[in-house]
């Protein structure tokens, strides 16, 4: 339960259909590395506002009549998320740190520490909305399109394993927003018009990346230096404003080149890519990839996806090639693969 309406009305769901339920939060913000650092706009997964967020936790497990734990994972936060967080922008990469906090933290961390502190459960049941069942003629469990398309979090689990989406569920999955808002307004609960949170951090990323690379060269195609970048970390594939630039047409980043620390810049037009090849890929539902397959991917969370080819090769990657070229190819980020409503699988796009 992270005091926000999804999860809260997940637990009550739960509750109302004869389940034995108890409350357990994450804490994960660790004071001492950002002293004196203010919330910023919306409450964020990571940040100054988590002690509000375990007040309202423990205020709707009161409400709700389940037991409330709280389990102190700041250190292997630091070590799973942040420090991943960090690497990947000084490697001149854009980090999904939501989707490793969901692989190792939440359903891996989380679970294990609950039970080595006697909370005995046979599910772990959380706020996303995502659709999950279990197929016999596959003997695989599923992870689906949630009913509200535009809340679906299905990006953000494809990295579960089979054995976590095992023992897993999503109550939240067939219903709507505003439907979960008014069943939080019909029990009572004091959150129910609690603002959205923010994926991971609200406030300066620098602060969570103090060591940094110098500044270094920003070039064209050709090798020409055109000027001076602030470090790589500060920049993505596919980004305009910031670069510091001035010129008849706008510049974009087109690729960021780590041994070189430079930034390479280009049109527009350059930003677009027909094909990607991903590493780290874990398949939901199938076991392998054998041959190739048609399907849809998504390159980012809010990317809409586009139709695409799947191609194995002998790593155990797989190249993507795009009907169309897409926009901002970013290494870092997770592609994800849907047959239909279904998740197939998914992995880190590596370039």
């Amino acid at each position: 339960m992270s005091g926000g309406v999804d999860s809260s009305i997940a637990a009550a769901i739960l509750k109302q259909k004869g389940h034995q339920v108890c409350g357990i939060f994450m804490k994960i913000w660790k004071e001492k590395n950002h002293c004196g650092q203010e919330p910023v706009g919306k409450h964020a997964c990571y940040g100054p506002g988590e002690q509000e967020d375990i007040r309202d936790a423990e205020a709707t497990a009161k409400k709700l009549d389940i037991p409330f734990y709280v389990f102190d994972l700041t250190d292997e936060y630091e070590t799973e998320v942040l420090d991943y967080f960090r690497n990947e922008y000084k490697e001149g990469r854009t980090p999904n740190p939501c989707i490793i906090c969901n692989k190792k933290i939440k359903f891996g961390k989380l679970s294990k520490r609950a039970k080595e502190s006697n909370v005995v459960f046979d599910y772990l049941a959380t706020g996303h909305y995502v659709g999950h069942y279990y197929d016999k003629e596959r003997n695989r469990y599923i992870l689906k399109r949630a009913v509200d398309k535009s809340k679906d979090q299905s990006y953000f689990l494809y990295g579960l394993s089979q054995k976590q989406l095992s023992c897993s569920l999503f109550p939240l999955g067939s219903l709507f927003k505003k439907d979960v808002r008014n069943k939080a307004h019909e029990l009572g609960l004091r959150i129910y018009n609690r603002p959205e949170s923010q994926d991971f951090f609200s406030g300066d990323y620098n602060s969570l990346i103090p060591e940094t690379r110098n500044s270094g060269p920003i070039l064209n195609r050709k090798g020409i230096q055109l000027g001076k970048h602030s470090g790589i970390h500060n920049f993505t594939v596919g980004q305009r404003k910031g670069i510091g630039l001035s010129a008849a047409k706008p510049f974009y980043v087109i690729e960021i080149d780590r041994s070189r620390n430079a930034l390479i810049v280009g049109s527009e037009e350059e930003v677009y890519q027909s094909q990607l090849k991903a590493s780290y890929v874990n398949w939901i539902a199938i076991n392998e990839l054998k041959s190739e397959m048609e399907a849809l991917a998504k390159i980012r969370y809010h990317h809409p996806g586009t139709h695409c080819s799947l191609i194995p090769d002998e790593r155990g990657e797989v190249i993507i090639e795009f009907k169309e070229p897409q926009r901002a190819v970013a290494p870092g980020q997770s592609v994800v693969f849907y047959i239909g409503e279904t998740v197939l699988g998914g992995g880190v796009i590596k370039n």
